[in-house]
């Protein structure tokens, strides 16, 4: 339980306050780029906190699955064009995040329920 508490809550704040800028930023009409700025340094630290875990707790399997999926995931951020589907795209590129986070909650979870 003492993994969970000072690991997990810096990753889960992270994540809150990401995603907090990151709809900031979209409510401004993506204009705001000291938003942004927060933004895409809070995406870097989640990236960050999962590749720690991974690399600490989770063995190298799961460090490259996230790694890969990060880098995945990225690429396809910066491949959404700004067209009419460009809402869509990039909903659907948030709900694909979640579900990385969903991965990397299962591995938490296993982390716990199996110390190395």
């Amino acid at each position: 339980m003492s993994f969970y508490n000072s690991h997990t809550f810096g990753y889960i704040n992270t994540i809150v306050v990401s995603t907090t800028f990151s709809i900031l930023y979209h409510t401004y009409e993506e204009s705001n780029y000291e938003i942004m700025f927060f933004d895409y340094l809070l995406a870097f630290l989640w990236s960050t906190y999962e590749m720690y875990f991974s690399a600490v707790y989770f063995g190298p399997v799961a460090t490259v699955d996230i790694l890969f999926l990060n880098c995945v995931l990225l690429m396809w951020n910066k491949s959404i064009g700004y067209n009419n589907y460009y809402i869509f795209n990039h909903s659907v590129w948030h709900f694909a995040n979640a579900f990385k986070c969903f991965y990397v909650s299962s591995l938490i979870k296993q982390a716990l329920e199996h110390p190395a």
